[in-house]
């Protein structure tokens, strides 16, 4: 069956699904995403993935009325159109198609919305959070707004080259002081050598992400206590335990650092506590036991 991608209203095959030359999210990556799991058809925190998105439109300026009843209608007829039950969406907003000037167009443009589905291989993500993954540290390269989801990815697209080139799974960023942000495509937790839960703080150093949302509210009664602070490269490289947490990476344990082992080189006591309360969040939302 082929591919169906949708653009401004419309839904084509995926091949011919295109946009004009001068759309501004191709000539300035002056565009906002949001990726959206969804399991048995039903998406996983559509509505935050929403205010987030709203918030990335605002960061940008990009005038664009996100209502829930359109976007729940485009996901509903992507899944339906392309057949797929367990995957993600990818949603993409622009500012619009313009003559190509840096400043904003004057008057009013109509933001391109475009929208694609893919399955996930739950097969290759189950091994990876059974036996963990590798990642390295770099230093950051990125526009100093993260906490906007913008399409402008080059900093992180280089870093997880840099990964990718170490056979690693991700790349960890750490600032100019050694402080730890985020990863390449995900958020950074670790446990430290008082069995506490640490997690860089919503700062607007990093994304606020959704997947990071929800294990701070299911690690209730989970673990010992969680801080939301910063923390170094180098209280990283002591900690008992380290995992990863995004939209495609769930809670996903984190068992080589720089080419070391982190802990016994397993994935760690607290992880599996929390994979296992992330695993009842999705269900109790979707019906799906994931992994």
């Amino acid at each position: 069956m082929p591919r169906i991608s949708f653009v401004n209203g419309n839904y084509l095959p995926h091949e011919q699904a295109t946009v004009p030359i001068e759309d501004r999210g191709l000539q300035f990556s002056d565009a906002v995403y949001e990726i959206i799991s969804f399991f048995g058809g039903k998406p996983l925190d559509l509505i935050p993935h929403l205010e987030r998105l709203k918030k990335s439109l605002e960061g940008l300026s990009i005038k664009y009325d996100v209502e829930k009843g359109y976007f729940l209608d485009l996901l509903e007829q992507m899944i339906a159109r392309n057949k797929i039950s367990d995957g993600i969406i990818y949603i993409q907003i622009t500012r619009g198609v313009a003559p190509r000037d840096h400043a904003f167009p004057k008057g009013e443009i109509t933001p391109t919305i475009i929208a694609t589905v893919r399955p996930l291989d739950m097969e290759a993500i189950r091994n990876r959070l059974t036996n963990g993954v590798k990642i390295i540290t770099v230093a950051e390269n990125r526009w100093g707004r993260p906490d906007i989801k913008s399409t402008s990815l080059l900093g992180n697209v280089l870093a997880k080259e840099a990964a990718a080139r170490e056979g690693a799974y991700e790349a960890v960023y750490f600032d100019h002081h050694g402080i730890v942000t985020e990863g390449a495509s995900s958020n950074v937790w670790m446990v430290n050598n008082e069995g506490i839960l640490v997690t860089r703080k919503t700062d607007g150093k990093i994304l606020p992400g959704i997947t990071r949302l929800a294990v701070v509210k299911t690690q209730k009664g989970a673990v010992k206590g969680i801080e939301e602070r910063p923390f170094s490269r180098d209280a990283l490289k002591t900690a008992r335990e380290i995992f990863l947490t995004s939209t495609t990476s769930f809670v996903m344990p984190a068992v080589n650092l720089d080419g070391k082992s982190v802990g016994d080189g397993k994935p760690g006591p607290v992880t599996r506590v929390l994979q296992k309360a992330y695993q009842k969040y999705i269900k109790e939302q979707t019906g799906q036991t994931v992994f």
